[in-house]
Formats: structure tokens, C-alpha cells, sequence
């Protein structure tokens, strides 16, 4: 894997510097090189952009509020080179005496992603300092989706505890809850899609990636 990427951010103050709104943009141009290890058999390329724009504002003595929105776009080769996705069941295969039917076979495909994503975040998080106890309290939501259909929800509380100048001890909870890719299969058994290894974003898309799931945690 090569890569090479370039970033850049700016920012600036208003309001007596209690509100602060920064800006960012992120490109980079990848390449999936070809191994004997990979469904690959030549290079591929992927590009990606992020744009990020953020608020901070001060609400009181002890307390801020960021906002951040994003939004990114990749395009190319955006599979994963070492996975693989299976099908269990009879197989017709053609030779030159006419099709022959194997029965209870399992075969393997590389797993065919689309070649262009679209994504957007959202995260507002508030932090108050309670100076009788030193430490402070910071909530946060963080909203994800994607052309995938991916769709994330993150919560998230934490306490800041200051023990010295040079030691803090942060406890948290958080819950997260996301939907599936919408060709998110453990395998391909059981389905009507026809499998291929044109692994290129082109024909039928199917991965068993588990992080393209449904889940709650």
C-alpha cells in the first residue's frame, strides 16, 4: 500500500475570541499494490477528499460547546484485497461434454465493493468544568452515514478527573449503534446474487466484512 496525502487547516476568532470556526480539507491518492497474497493481479488507485468545518464557542466561564461537521468522498479500488466471501451448494459446471452438476460445493469469491463512497459526521459535544471537584464533565453525540447505508449513532459521558498536575483519570460510558451495508452478507448462500471475482466495483457488490454490520455496543 502507498500513499501520499496532503492536509491543510485554518481557523480564526470572533466575538472578543469566545467563538473560534476552523476549516480543513484532506486529499489523498492511494495505491493498492498487487501481491501473491492478494485478490489483486495489478495495482489499483483510490482518491479520497475530507472537507471539515468546526465551531467552538464559549458559553460561560467553565463551560464550551464544539460542532463539527464533515463531509468526504473516495473513489477506485475500496475493497479489501484479502477477503473473501463464500457460497455453499451445487455448482454447474461446463465442460466440453455439456454442463455437469456438482453437488454441495463451496465456493469462494473475492468480495466486490462499490467504487465510489460518499460519507458525512456530525459531532456536538458540551464540557463543563466543576472547579469544587477539579474535574470536568463532557457529553457528546456523533451522527455517521454513508451511500452504503451505514448509518451510526454515538453517545457518549465522561468525567475528567484531575489527581495532580501531571495525572487524570477519565471514566466513561458510551453506546453506539449502527445498520448494515446494504450488500453486507456473512455468505453468499441462500441469496440470489450471482457470484463473480470481477473485484473491481463493477457487476454484483457483496463482502462479509463483520465492521459492515448491524450492531449495538
Amino acid at each position: 500500500y502507498r500513499s501520499s496525502a496532503f492536509t491543510g487547516k485554518v481557523s480564526r476568532q470572533f466575538n472578543q475570541k469566545n467563538t473560534t470556526l476552523s476549516a480543513g480539507i484532506a486529499y489523498a491518492d492511494d495505491t493498492v499494490i498487487a501481491t501473491e497474497n492478494t485478490s489483486n493481479i495489478v495495482d489499483r488507485d483510490k482518491d479520497t477528499l475530507d472537507l471539515s468545518v468546526g465551531l467552538s464557542q464559549i458559553l460561560s466561564r467553565n463551560t464550551i460547546l464544539d460542532f463539527n461537521v464533515g463531509y468526504g468522498h473516495s473513489k477506485g479500488y475500496l475493497a479489501d484485497p484479502y477477503r473473501q466471501i463464500s457460497r455453499y451448494g451445487d455448482v454447474i459446471v461446463d465442460t466440453k461434454f455439456g454442463p455437469i452438476l456438482l453437488e454441495d460445493q463451496t465456493e469462494e469469491f473475492d468480495e466486490n465493493r462499490p467504487d465510489e463512497l460518499d460519507r458525512f459526521v456530525a459531532k456536538a459535544s458540551v464540557r463543563h468544568y466543576i472547579r469544587t471537584a477539579n474535574a470536568a464533565l463532557q457529553a457528546s453525540y456523533r451522527f455517521f452515514t454513508n451511500s452504503d447505508s451505514v448509518e451510526g449513532h454515538t453517545a457518549e459521558l465522561k468525567w475528567i478527573q484531575q489527581v495532580n498536575p501531571r495525572l487524570s483519570v477519565t471514566p466513561y460510558v458510551r453506546y453506539y449503534q449502527q445498520t448494515k451495508a446494504d450488500y453486507y452478507y456473512p455468505t453468499l448462500t441462500g441469496t440470489e446474487i450471482v457470484g463473480h471475482d470481477n473485484n473491481d466495483g463493477s457487476g454484483a457488490h457483496y463482502s462479509s466484512d463483520y465492521r459492515l454490520s448491524a450492531f449495538d455496543s
